[in-house]
């Protein structure tokens, strides 16, 4: 595999048990809009507590983004990095440390939307492959949860399991949230046959 120096990589052993990969805008972060600076509510705290059984069981996990920064369009391998860096603050304080952490660069405009969704789809196909590799892991132990149907069909290639994840609700109780997480939580389970 050809790596490339934009791409942001960081892998840790903390988990044994196969191996999900989340999307983190839309999923870990509450908004994909990336034109409204971000705070520490924009989390998903229920998912939190389900990374933080997660990491309790020993499933190995963890995020694939872009390179996104907390600032409205700010992006780049600093501003990336510095996001990054945050959110693993936080989830190591909420015992949900991650396994690994993945981001690679926005694709740059072009004359077809379908084109650069295609690109952004072969990068994220190229991340996931990477962890699989980096873990050395078999195929069928890999589970992406992806709110896009378009990244459910690339991983197909690929041979993984993915979970459809649904948008976040925006009701005030949460209830809708927190029942997604649980229909999620028990896909993966399951998947890993655990």
């Amino acid at each position: 595999m050809t790596y490339r120096a934009e791409d942001i990589v960081r892998f840790r052993k903390l988990g044994s048990r196969g191996l999900v990969v989340f999307e983190r805008d839309g999923i870990l972060l509450k908004t994909k809009r990336l034109s409204k600076d971000l705070a520490v509510n924009d989390l998903n705290r229920p998912l939190i507590v389900m990374l933080r059984h997660f990491r309790t069981q020993g499933i190995r996990f963890g995020f694939l983004s872009n390179d996104r920064g907390m600032d409205a369009n700010s992006g780049g391998r600093v501003a990336a990095l510095a996001l990054m860096d945050l959110i693993d603050t936080i989830l190591r304080v909420d015992n949900a440390e991650p396994d690994f952490w993945m981001a690679m660069p926005f694709s740059k405009p072009t004359c077809s939307p379908n084109a650069r969704e295609a690109r952004d789809d072969a990068r994220s196909s190229f991340m996931l492959l990477r962890a699989i590799e980096w873990y050395g892991i078999e195929r069928e132990q890999v589970i992406l949860v992806t709110n896009s149907s378009a990244r459910t069909i690339a991983a197909s290639p690929a041979g993984v399991t993915t979970v459809k994840f649904s948008a976040l609700s925006p009701r005030a109780d949460g209830t809708a949230d927190l029942l997604e997480i649980q229909r999620m939580d028990s896909a993966v389970k399951v998947s890993l046959g655990l």
